[in-house]
């Protein structure tokens, strides 16, 4: 189940089996908000995919950080690539669509919904997301200001999940650290589960991935031994 590496194995499974071409490059995405007609891109984002340090694998999708480090490069491509899906697909409200930038914007995927990269621009931005969205799905007039957040910061946020079987302790400390989505004192963690979602800040793209791996690392490792599940 999920995205794999294709091998020989997906041509003997039973059931519908898809394949995609791989590109090296960095993942990626955008938010984007449409009335139908016209498109206004949100924010340009780098996907987390498949990092160890958070417990991660293959394509396993963690986070997102924010904003893009190539932006500035990219965001004309972008746009034009919005503006034709929006037109294409009659897209309204907020969505999104994965691309992978290797210098250039190659797509792989269009989500027709708010995406996951949603909670991050609402928590670094002032944009009434909400009010983007009633307002071009009901095609209302709209006048749509946008806050790009602060220029000289990068925002990561992340789910963080188990490396190991373990106990979870922490939650108010945890909470009080800025994390959330945090299970409670003493719940039981099974290996690959998710943990809690971490939210880091830094002046460089590097120093905010080493914070929040960093911090993941810290957690994986705070989990107590648990080799079963309690009954």
């Amino acid at each position: 189940a999920g995205i794999t590496e294709a091998g020989l194995s997906n041509f003997i499974e039973t059931g519908p089996v898809y394949f995609q071409r791989f590109i090296k490059g960095m993942p990626s995405s955008a938010a984007v908000v449409s009335d139908g007609s016209s498109a206004t891109v949100l924010g340009v984002m780098t996907q987390i995919v498949g990092d160890e340090s958070l417990g991660a694998d293959g394509f396993r999708f963690a986070g997102n950080v924010y904003p893009h480090p190539f932006a500035g490069d990219i965001i004309d491509q972008v746009t034009i690539m919005a503006e034709s899906l929006t037109l294409e697909f009659d897209l309204a409200g907020l969505w999104g669509f994965d691309f992978i930038y290797d210098g250039s914007v190659t797509l792989i995927e269009v989500n027709p919904r708010p995406t996951a990269g949603m909670g991050l621009l609402g928590a670094v931005t002032l944009n009434d997301l909400l009010g983007m969205h009633i307002d071009t799905v009901t095609r209302a007039s709209s006048n749509i200001i946008l806050d790009y957040g602060a220029p000289s910061d990068y925002t990561a946020q992340a789910r963080v999940f188990a490396r190991r079987d373990g106990i979870f302790h922490g939650c108010e400390r945890w909470y009080k650290s800025g994390a959330r989505d945090i299970p409670q004192d003493g719940e039981f963690i099974s290996k690959g589960a998710p943990i809690l979602t971490l939210t880091e800040s830094a002046v460089t793209y590097q120093g905010v991935m080493e914070k929040l791996r960093g911090r993941a690392v810290t957690l994986n490792n705070s989990l107590a031994l648990g080799m079963t599940a309690p009954t």
